[in-house]
């Protein structure tokens, strides 16, 4: 009993400073996320831990309570006894809204010379509408790239695309779009596509983006 009350006293605190609180009605259960990637002959993969109150607590949804963990490790092992820890992501950040908010892995893509790109999903535990932020990590040197962040919801639309060295993305609020770029990962260079529409079909090959027949040249 007393882990117990100790465990939900380390819970509340960790809520509230991300502006939130937890419940201590019955119903509330923790389980594992995992996500994964597979990269030749290797898996790289992501663990965290989370609480869901289970419907109990109408303001309370799924969210972790652990940082997250980068684990690489052979084809379709999930192990962390037989995995190399890469690095562990903080719990919690700042959005762009300058708001605290919990961090969890939602997608991992695999890209060329080490490199991967993660996709993390930010909100409180309160909130049932967070935002998207990708990241570069290079596998070897452990080095991270901010990317880019964008919302899902209330009239915002964001995606994104790897191709080899170099990750598009696009983000829209409501019928405007708000900005397309691509950033080159081994050098962090952005570039701003003038003239691509959220819903662009776009296809990047040879150093070349062609977004619904407008062609344009990659020049980082």
């Amino acid at each position: 009993m007393k882990k117990f009350f100790l465990f939900m006293s380390w819970c509340c605190l960790l809520s509230l400073l991300s502006g939130c609180s937890l419940s201590n009605k019955e119903g509330i259960s923790t389980f594992d996320e995992t996500v994964y990637a597979t990269i030749d002959d290797k898996t790289i993969w992501s663990h965290c831990e989370l609480i869901d109150h289970n419907g109990v607590d109408t303001q309370g949804y799924p969210h972790p309570i652990t940082s997250t963990s980068i684990y690489l490790s052979s084809y379709n092992t999930l192990n962390k006894k037989d995995a190399k820890l890469i690095t562990e992501l903080p719990l919690i950040a700042v959005d762009s809204a300058g708001r605290e908010v919990l961090t969890r892995v939602t997608d991992i893509t695999p890209a060329n010379n080490n490199w991967i790109v993660i996709e993390e999903y930010l909100a409180a535990a309160d909130w049932n509408q967070g935002s998207i932020r990708i990241i570069g990590m290079n596998l070897e040197t452990k080095e991270q790239r901010a990317i880019a962040s964008g919302g899902r919801s209330g009239g915002l639309n964001f995606k994104y695309m790897v191709k080899g060295n170099y990750v598009f993305w696009s983000e829209k609020a409501l019928d405007e779009t708000r900005e397309s770029a691509i950033m080159n990962l081994l050098t962090g260079e952005k570039q701003t596509l003038v003239g691509v529409d959220y819903d662009s079909k776009v296809v990047i090959e040879n150093g070349i983006i062609n977004a619904d027949d407008k062609v344009i040249s990659i020049e980082i």
